[in-house]
């Protein structure tokens, strides 16, 4: 059946139009949401994949319903060309003359929140749908509505919907239409996609002389604002079964939220979306507390913060009973040396991390604490951090066990001297190899520390071998998890290989925290004070 999918076919380009969104058609099938209410600034930028980006909406507020446009293919390839004959384009509409079996193709130029639809007012026969983020029909992990997504369209009148999941939505770069059998002729008159978006204004931007960063930055961005559903920040656009939000995910997602969209109402509704989960997994109820830290940061929100006092205390103080126990972490990144995800998660490497993201947010915390006035607060915090830093240097060589995540962790933990930073620097992140994590989300952390390190050579040459890899790829969003030798041996958009994570997400915003990386230490906007009463911009 895997085969049989894959359709092993010589695919002949044979049309290339432009794809836009189009404000004023309408899909003629139902549809659950109400059509984009955004108007076009007229203001493009090239370097960006999102369809939207020129466009803005009024006054979006956090509880707005998702809305839908209709985009249609930038190219098409048939499997036969006896089989099928593009007729004329009715201005941007798709019309096909089938005559036979074989399978046409529709790339739609770039990964969007998207169901797949076509009319047809004599089909006959028997006809399947598939959509991919990837350049054939994709399969995901099982325990997914449909894990194959390759399915018979459900009819709505003269129109033909693939539907996956109850949702409808999936990742959607490619489209396919499979004529399986045939009676006699018939024709599509048009081919398209229904897509979701939720309302969400470009509030940031960036631009620089280097055009993979400009890249890197609307991409990241466009990948965040893809997943934002009607109440919460999603975590992956695929339906493979884990499709709900992750506490932890969500940290660089509204990271880069805060600098592209400004969404400071929606991030604080996420917040508390998350505020009593963590998926099981330690380190997501602190991302948790250092994504509180980011929100007041930028915000200076105190009555958010004061609210979540209680909230993140009794994370804090859990992570101090953990400390040096070893505890279960059930899960700290898809990188082999964090344990291979759910596989081997509490290796000594991982219990370092963890005890040096302990410690971060401790420090964090303080300051917080000590800003609005809680000093009791921010000294017992305080006192956590420095008594285990104390416990740390009665070993003059404690970080000589630390791998490339532990030491990330304990330089971005703000404790670390300038000659403990160079020991480390030189043993974990003067290699360019050694230096890249498995997963974009995990990559932040590193970037981070080199940043916090003066090392912002080594961390742009990360970025591109990274993020600037996955575009090269082919990526119009970031992937869950990436190695830059995959362009050494696979084509452009080809299916990634399979893995600790089973089948890889082409478009999972946890990648999207270079997004702020890059606002910060290259764009050179950095908050002083809260709520930028005062900020740098270098």
């Amino acid at each position: 059946m895997i085969n049989y999918f894959k359709c092993s076919l010589i695919l002949f380009p044979i049309l290339l139009i432009t794809g836009s969104c189009n404000r004023s058609e309408q899909s003629p099938a139902p549809q659950p949401y109400g059509y984009l209410t955004a108007k076009n600034t007229g203001e493009q930028v090239p370097f960006s994949p999102d369809p939207l980006v020129s466009m803005q909406w009024e006054d979006p507020q956090a509880m707005d319903d998702l809305e839908i446009y209709l985009l249609r293919p930038v190219d098409i390839q048939l499997s036969n060309r006896d089989s099928f004959r593009p007729g004329i384009l009715s201005g941007k509409k798709t019309r096909i003359k089938v005559s036979g079996t074989g399978d046409i193709r529709f790339d739609f130029g770039q990964v969007n929140a998207a169901w797949l639809e076509f009319d047809s007012r004599d089909l006959n026969g028997k006809v399947e749908m598939s959509i991919s983020e990837y350049n054939e029909p994709a399969i995901l992990n099982q325990g997914a509505q449909n894990w194959i997504k390759t399915l018979a369209p459900v009819k709505y009148g003269d129109t033909w919907r693939l539907e996956l999941n109850d949702q409808l939505y999936e990742g959607v770069r490619y489209g396919w239409i499979h004529v399986r059998e045939i009676e006699k002729p018939w024709q599509i008159d048009d081919v398209r996609l229904v897509c979701q978006i939720k309302p969400t204004n470009y509030q940031g931007s960036f631009s620089c002389n280097d055009t993979i960063l400009t890249r890197i930055w609307y991409t990241g961005a466009y990948g965040v604002k893809l997943n934002l559903l009607k109440d919460y920040f999603g975590a992956i656009l695929m339906e493979r079964s884990d499709r709900h939000s992750w506490t932890g995910d969500a940290y660089p997602s509204q990271a880069a939220s805060l600098v592209a969209f400004g969404n400071y109402d929606f991030i604080k509704l996420n917040l508390d979306h998350t505020s009593v989960k963590n998926n099981g997994i330690l380190s997501y109820s602190l991302y948790w507390v250092q994504s509180l830290y980011d929100y007041f940061t930028y915000t200076g929100d105190t009555t958010t913060l004061r609210k979540y006092i209680q909230n993140a205390s009794e994370k804090l103080d859990l992570a101090y009973d953990h400390y040096g126990t070893d505890p279960k972490q059930n899960f700290y990144g898809w990188d082999e040396r964090l344990g291979a995800g759910f596989e081997n998660h509490s290796i000594p490497e991982t219990q370092n991390a963890y005890k040096m993201l302990s410690i971060n947010s401790w420090l964090r915390f303080s300051e917080m604490m000590e800003e609005i006035g809680e000093y009791g607060l921010a000294e017992k915090y305080k006192k956590y951090a420095l008594e285990k830093i104390d416990m740390l240097r009665k070993d003059g060589d404690w970080h000589s066990g630390f791998g490339i995540h532990a030491a990330a962790e304990a330089v971005n933990a703000g404790f670390t001297s300038k000659e403990e930073q160079n020991a480390m620097y030189l043993e974990e992140f003067s290699n360019r190899l050694n230096n890249l994590s498995y997963s974009p989300f995990n990559q932040y952390f590193i970037i981070n520390a080199m940043a916090k390190m003066n090392r912002h050579d080594d961390a742009l040459t990360a970025i591109r071998d990274c993020w600037g890899g996955q575009i090269n790829y082919g990526g119009t969003t970031f992937f869950e998890v990436f190695r830059p030798s995959w362009n050494e041996v696979l084509g452009y958009n080809d299916a990634p290989p399979n893995n600790q994570c089973g089948y890889t997400s082409m478009c999972h915003p946890w990648g999207g925290g270079v997004v702020k990386w890059l606002s910060e230490e290259v764009l050179g906007i950095k908050m002083l004070k809260p709520g930028f009463t005062e900020c740098i911009i270098a």
